[in-house]
C-alpha cells in the first residue's frame, strides 16, 4: 500500500509538469508500438514505418527531457554537465533516425553505410563522456582496486557475449570494402562502452544520494545494448527486418532514457533540502561481477554442447561446477560482510548522534551551573550587600554542591571516556576530614526534619575526593528517605599501598 500512495502521487505531480505529462504520454504509447513489433504483428512495411517514426519521435522525448535536466537550476552542477552530454547523445541518435527515414521512405534507399551512420555511433562516446563526468565519493586504494577488480570481472563477461553475437559474425563476413569492415567493427566497440557505462553506474551509485535516476538509466542502457546485439545476431544470419523485436528494445531504451531524465528532475529537488549525512549509510551486495561470470561460462557451455568431445567437455562441465560452489560460497560469504558492514555504519551513525546530543547537553547543564557557582561566590563576598555569617555557610554549601555536580557531569559528559567505556582515575590529595564534614553541612537540609542521625568517625588521609563526596552525599540522601531512625557513621581507615582493598 505505501507503493501505491507513492506511485500515485508521483503521478499526480507528474500530471501538473508538461515533462512529467510527456513522460506519461511516452510510457502509454511505447507500449503497443513495442508490442506490436516484438510479436511480429501486421505486414511488414506497417512495421517498417512504425518503427521509422518511433525511433524518431521517442529519441526526441529523450532529448528534450535530459537537455530539461541539464538546464534546472537546483540540479547540481557537475549532474548538468553529465546529462548535458546525455541530451547530446539523444540529439546524435534523432539526427541519425531522421536521416535514415529520409534515406528510405524519401529516397528508396538502404545503403549500407550513410550519413546516418556518423551520428549513430557519436551516441556512444557521448554517453560515455557524461557518464565520466557523474559525481563520485573519494574512495579508498582498497575501494578502487575492488572497482576496478568487479568492473573487470563484469566488462570481460559482457565482452564475451558482444564477441560471440557481434564481432565474431561481422569479422567473417569476409566484406572487401575496408571502410565497411570497420564502421561494422565501430558499432560493437559502442557496445562495449555503453556496458562500461552499466557497470560504472551500478557499482559506483553506493556513493550516490538518490541513484534511482541512474539505475533507470543503466537500465536504458541495456536495453540498447541487447537491442544492439538482436540486430547484430540477425543481420549476420540474415533475418532482421525492421520493425522487429530489436526495434521494441531501441524504443523501450529511448522511453526508459526519458524517464530516468524525468526522475533526476523530481527526485534532485527533493534530495536538495536534504543534510548529506542524514540517515546511516548501508551497505549493499552487488552482484553484477557474478552476473558477468555466469554469463562467460554459460556462453562456454553452450558452445561446449555444440562441439562435444570426450573428454574436454567432461572437464569443462566440472570446472563450471566447481566455479558455481565457489561463487554460492563467496555470495554468502560477502552477503555476512555486507551485513556487518550495515550494522557497523548504523552504529557509526548512532554514535554520531549521540555526540551531537551530549554536546549540545553538556552547554545546556554545564552553563547554569556555572552561573549558580560564580553568584554563589559573588554574593558570598559581600560585593552586593552585607551578608551574614550563617548566609555565607549556606552559599558556600550551595557553592560546594554546584562545584560537586559539575564535577559529575564532567565525568558523564567526557566523550572520550564514554566512547571508551572507562573510568580515569588520578591522584589527588584532600582531607577527609574536611571533605566528610562539607558533605556533612551539604545533607543537613536532607535530614533536618528526618528521623536520621548522621556522624563521622575520621581517621587519615584518603584520596579521589569527588567519588568519596559522591557515595557519602548518595549515602545521606538514601538515609534521609527512610521512615525509622536509621542512624549513620562515615568511616576512614587508611589502607596502606602493599594491603589488598575491600569494600
Amino acid at each position: 500500500m505505501p507503493h501505491i500512495y507513492v506511485i500515485r502521487q508521483t503521478l499526480r505531480s507528474w500530471l501538473r509538469d508538461w515533462g512529467g505529462a510527456l513522460t506519461i504520454m511516452a510510457l502509454i504509447l511505447v507500449i503497443p508500438c513495442a508490442v506490436w513489433m516484438a510479436l511480429e504483428l501486421g505486414d511488414a512495411e506497417t512495421r517498417n514505418w512504425l518503427a521509422q517514426t518511433t525511433y524518431l519521435f521517442f529519441s526526441i522525448v529523450a532529448m528534450m527531457l535530459t537537455f530539461r535536466v541539464a538546464r534546472a537550476a537546483h540540479v547540481p552542477a557537475r549532474i548538468r554537465r553529465s546529462w548535458l552530454f546525455f541530451g547530446a547523445a539523444f540529439l546524435a541518435s534523432g539526427l541519425g533516425n531522421a536521416i535514415w527515414l529520409i534515406y528510405t521512405k524519401a529516397l528508396h534507399q538502404e545503403p549500407a553505410a550513410s550519413w546516418a551512420d556518423l551520428f549513430w555511433l557519436a551516441f556512444y562516446p557521448l554517453i560515455l563522456i557524461g557518464l565520466l563526468f557523474l559525481p563520485t565519493a573519494p574512495r579508498q586504494r582498497a575501494e578502487r582496486v575492488a572497482f576496478w577488480l568487479d568492473a573487470g570481472a563484469t566488462l570481460v563477461g559482457g565482452g564475451m557475449l558482444i564477441w560471440f553475437f557481434s564481432v565474431l559474425p561481422r569479422a567473417g563476413a569476409g566484406l572487401d570494402d575496408p571502410w565497411l569492415t570497420a564502421l561494422l567493427l565501430a558499432y560493437p566497440v559502442g557496445d562495449l562502452i555503453a556496458l562500461f557505462g552499466v557497470v560504472r553506474i551500478a557499482l559506483g551509485s553506493d556513493n550516490w544520494r538518490g541513484a534511482l535516476p541512474m539505475h533507470m538509466f543503466s537500465l536504458g542502457l541495456l536495453a540498447f545494448l541487447a537491442g544492439d546485439l538482436g540486430y547484430s545476431s540477425m543481420m549476420m544470419s540474415e533475418t532482421y527486418q525492421e520493425g522487429m523485436w530489436p526495434s521494441s528494445l531501441w524504443i523501450a531504451a529511448y522511453t526508459i532514457f526519458a524517464v530516468a531524465a524525468q526522475l533526476q528532475l523530481t527526485s534532485q529537488a527533493a534530495l536538495a533540502g536534504q543534510s548529506a549525512t542524514d540517515g546511516a549509510t548501508t551497505a549493499s551486495l552487488n552482484l553484477l561481477p557474478y552476473l558477468g561470470i555466469v554469463v562467460g561460462f554459460g556462453l562456454l557451455l553452450a558452445v561446449t554442447i555444440q562441439n562435444w568431445t570426450r573428454p574436454l567437455g567432461d572437464l569443462i562441465i566440472g570446472a563450471l561446477a566447481l566455479t558455481v560452489i565457489v561463487m554460492v560460497r563467496q555470495i554468502v560469504a560477502m552477503r555476512e560482510n555486507v551485513r556487518l558492514a550495515t550494522e557497523r555504519a548504523a552504529a557509526e551513525h548512532a554514535s554520531q548522534i549521540k555526540s551531537e546530543f551530549l554536546a549540545n547537553m553538556s552547554h545546556e547543564l554545564r552553563t547554569p551551573l556555572n552561573s549558580i557557582i560564580n553568584f554563589t561566590r559573588i554574593i558570598s563576598t559581600g560585593a552586593r550587600g552585607p551578608v551574614t555569617p550563617e548566609q555565607i555557610d549556606y552559599l558556600n554549601r550551595v557553592r560546594q554542591s554546584g562545584e560537586h555536580l559539575l564535577g559529575l557531569i564532567n565525568d558523564i559528559l567526557d566523550l572520550s571516556k564514554i566512547e571508551a567505556d572507562r573510568m580515569e582515575l588520578f591522584r589527588e590529595s584532600f582531607q577527609i576530614g574536611d571533605l566528610i564534614q562539607s558533605v556533612l553541612a551539604t545533607a543537613s537540609g536532607l535530614v533536618k526534619e528526618k528521623p536520621s542521625n548522621c556522624g563521622a568517625r575520621l581517621r587519615q588521609t584518603c584520596r579521589r575526593s569527588t567519588l568519596i563526596a559522591h557515595a557519602f552525599g548518595r549515602s545521606c540522601s538514601t538515609c534521609s528517605r527512610m521512615r525509622q531512625s536509621s542512624p549513620m557513621l562515615a568511616q576512614s581507615q587508611y589502607v596502606p599501598r602493599s594491603a589488598t582493598a575491600r569494600s
